[in-house]
């Protein structure tokens, strides 16, 4: 018998020459349960563990995005594939944080290699890339706080967040990112104490991000 459990009933199993294979389902780090096929045949053992992995990996990452979804004041506003707030949502934050003049601090964050990464393994994978990357950014920031703005580029909003509370988040970010090895992040962020130029700030954010994913693109293509 192959399988990724064992226990006494299984053993029972066995011995009556039924075949279990089991996996294990994750939302987050959280152990949801086992996805499972029974009597497969031996020959395609290799076969169905590959499809339970990816089945489970695409399962997963959609529970994640429902489970971002309800988290949100307004889920429609939101970025359905990734369960995150939408381009709209945040301009609409960027307005009320500006008539309401409360200071924010904001985070500009760009997966960089989807481009390469879509290359190498299709859309599909891409897409399940940027919903692990919402994943990945749910454990640094609140999801109430995190938008998709573009194809790969999200926003992070901290309202009333000083200099110092803007310098431990990007730290946090930059020593998580140090063992990443497949979502690959580079970001810029500003505190801005002044409401009314908030709109501004996030424009001058979002040019200084694009300038540098450009410098990384042109340095690869001279490697």
């Amino acid at each position: 018998m192959e399988s990724l459990r064992f226990d006494r009933e299984l053993y029972e199993l066995n011995r009556k020459n039924v075949r279990i294979l089991l996996y294990p389902l994750f939302s987050g780090k959280t152990l949801l349960g086992y996805l499972g096929v029974e009597n497969f045949d031996a020959d395609q053992l290799a076969y169905a563990k590959d499809l339970l992995g990816e089945y489970s990996r695409y399962l997963a990452a959609k529970l994640s995005v429902v489970g971002r979804l309800r988290q949100l004041p307004d889920p429609a506003a939101s970025d359905h594939l990734t369960g995150l707030g939408s381009a709209s949502a945040y301009q609409s934050k960027l307005e009320e944080l500006k008539s309401d003049r409360q200071p924010a601090a904001l985070v500009y964050l760009d997966l960089y290699n989807l481009r390469d990464y879509n290359a190498d393994h299709g859309p599909q994978e891409g897409n399940l890339l940027l919903q692990q990357t919402a994943d990945w950014l749910a454990e640094s920031f609140a999801v109430s706080q995190l938008y998709r703005i573009s194809g790969e580029e999200f926003v992070a909003v901290l309202p009333g967040a000083s200099e110092s509370d803007l310098e431990a988040k990007l730290k946090e970010v930059k020593d998580r990112q140090a063992g990443e090895d497949r979502i690959k992040l580079i970001w810029t962020g500003k505190v801005c104490d002044y409401p009314r130029h908030i709109l501004d700030a996030a424009k001058q954010l979002d040019q200084a991000l694009n300038e540098r994913k450009s410098e990384l693109y042109a340095a690869a293509k001279q490697d």
